[in-house]
C-alpha cells in the first residue's frame, strides 16, 4: 500500500501530455498484492486535483508480457472543462475542429474489462454538457444523457439536448 504525490512535473506518452502544477497536484494512492506472476489491485485512487478522481481495481499478468486479466475503472461525476483542457486536447491536433472548444457540464465514466470472460463494457453519464467551437462553427447545449456499450450485449444508449447549431 502506498501513496504519491506529484506536486510540478510534465508527462509525454505520445500522444498523452499532461502538465501538472503546484495548484492541481497529482495523487495516486494504491493497495496491492504482488505475487510471481500476478499483480492484484485491490484499491486504485489517482486525483488530479479539482480536475479527476478515478477510482479502480484490477489484476495484471506478468511476465515477458504483461497483460490486463480483469480491470475496473470509474470516474466520479466530473467537470467537463477540466478534463477536456488537461487530457483530452493531448489528443486533438492542432487541426482538429474539436481542439479548440468552450466547454462545461458535467460527465461521470465506468468502464470494466475482464480478459477471461473476453468481456468489454463502458458507461459515459452526461449532464448538462455544452460545447462550443470558439470560432463559432457549431455548438451544443443543455446535452443530456447515457453512452453504454457492451461486448456482451447490445445496450440502448439515451442522449437529448436543449439546441446545436452548425455554421
Amino acid at each position: 500500500a502506498g501513496t504519491l504525490t506529484v506536486n510540478k512535473g510534465e508527462l509525454l506518452i505520445e500522444p498523452f501530455y499532461l502538465k501538472v502544477t503546484r495548484d492541481k497536484p497529482v495523487t495516486m494512492a494504491v493497495d496491492l498484492t504482488w505475487q510471481p506472476q500476478i499483480l492484484n489491485v485491490h484499491q486504485l485512487t489517482y486525483t488530479h486535483t479539482n480536475v479527476l478522481t478515478l477510482l479502480g481495481q484490477g489484476e495484471l499478468a506478468l511476465g515477458d508480457q504483461w497483460a490486463i486479466n480483469q480491470l475496473t475503472l470509474r470516474s466520479r461525476k466530473t467537470l467537463v472543462k477540466p478534463l477536456y483542457t488537461h487530457y483530452l486536447t493531448g489528443f486533438l491536433s492542432n487541426e482538429s475542429q474539436l481542439s479548440n472548444l468552450e466547454a462545461s457540464g458535467f460527465i461521470k465514466a465506468t468502464f470494466n474489462w475482464n480478459k477471461n470472460k473476453d468481456k468489454r463494457s463502458g458507461l459515459v453519464q452526461l449532464y448538462n454538457v455544452n460545447l462550443e467551437d470558439q470560432q463559432k462553427r457549431f455548438g451544443l447545449t443543455g446535452l443530456h444523457g447515457k453512452i453504454q456499450w457492451s461486448d456482451a450485449q447490445e445496450l440502448p444508449s439515451y442522449l437529448r439536448w436543449s439546441s446545436a447549431y452548425f455554421a
